[in-house]
């Protein structure tokens, strides 16, 4: 398999341009070097587990997901973050290792940024871009794994890469910094911020996605009477969501009346996405799912 053949199969469930973005296809590539001895099916199941939420979607195909999903993978694909990697990173593997999932934005960004990457743990989820694209994640770890390898045997040429690390890739620094610490890399300031233009809309639209996930997941579990509650609806319209075509806004607003159970403002938001071709595929996908009052409608 080809790193543009698995992109194209992973855009066809997402529901977002991927195979355009030159760095996501290399970090796919890379992907399926180190996965040589998988066939096909399971990589891009192993994909799809971490970015389409099976159940909550109603989603159908040859690669059916029988796990359970958390509902994280649901929030993350509905706001469009696309996880291109998963697994522990910088070579820690040790106790304070976690497994993390680096996600690039797939949004269209105001800052003209094409892919910034966030990061999310079980501990940490700076609301921040850690890389300004996927390819940085791998230039970064080259340069900390040279940094760990020189860190006894030179620890001069250790402290100039330390340097360049601190100046390169300072977000990095400050997500990971015990373990860096170690190894010399020193951030001043461990709990300062970055400043991130696009990061306020998408992650404002990241939480209005949580009850929205958790209802369609009920649904879809038995639950035809879950709905969102008032203060769902008024954090969409707090965020100006209807007064925008950046996609999570316009999924929110056909979403949140959904699953409140106003199918006639739903229906019209629909039909307006459809005629005037708004957002991306993932939008019309659940635009036509309203008007043909598909599960869970």
């Amino acid at each position: 398999m080809e790193a543009v053949e698995l992109a194209a199969q992973l855009e066809a469930f997402f529901g977002y341009p991927i195979q355009d973005k030159e760095e996501i296809l290399e970090r796919l590539a890379d992907y399926l070097d180190l996965s040589s001895d998988e066939e096909p099916e399971e990589i891009v199941t192993e994909f799809l587990k971490e970015n389409a939420h099976w159940t909550g979607e109603y989603q159908e195909g040859e690669w059916q997901i029988d796990e359970d999903q958390p509902s994280e993978v649901l929030t993350r694909h509905l706001t469009g973050l696309f996880a291109f990697h998963i697994g522990y990173s910088f070579g820690n593997t040790g106790k304070t290792a976690e497994v993390g999932w680096w996600l690039a934005d797939l949004n269209p960004r105001d800052d003209n940024l094409i892919c910034p990457v966030y990061y999310q743990s079980a501990t940490k989820a700076p609301r921040w871009a850690i890389f300004e694209s996927p390819g940085r994640l791998p230039a970064s770890e080259d340069l900390f794994r040279e940094i760990q390898n020189t860190y006894e045997e030179n620890p001069r040429k250790s402290k100039q890469l330390a340097a360049e690390m601190l100046t390169t890739y300072p977000q990095v620094c400050h997500l990971f910094t015990e373990w860096f610490g170690r190894f010399g890399v020193i951030a001043l300031n461990p709990g300062q911020s970055f400043p991130d233009a696009g990061a306020e809309r998408l992650f404002n639209s990241y939480d209005a996605f949580l009850p929205i996930a958790r209802v369609l997941i009920e649904r879809s579990q038995g639950n035809e009477q879950a709905k969102l509650e008032a203060g769902d609806l008024k954090r969409i319209a707090e965020i100006g969501a209807e007064h925008s075509n950046y996609p999570p806004h316009l999924l929110l607003t056909l979403l949140g009346p959904a699953l409140a159970g106003d199918m006639k403002e739903a229906s019209s938001v629909a039909e307006t996405i459809i005629r005037q071709n708004l957002g991306v595929a993932l939008t019309q996908r659940w635009a036509q799912r309203v008007i043909n009052h598909e599960p869970p409608f």
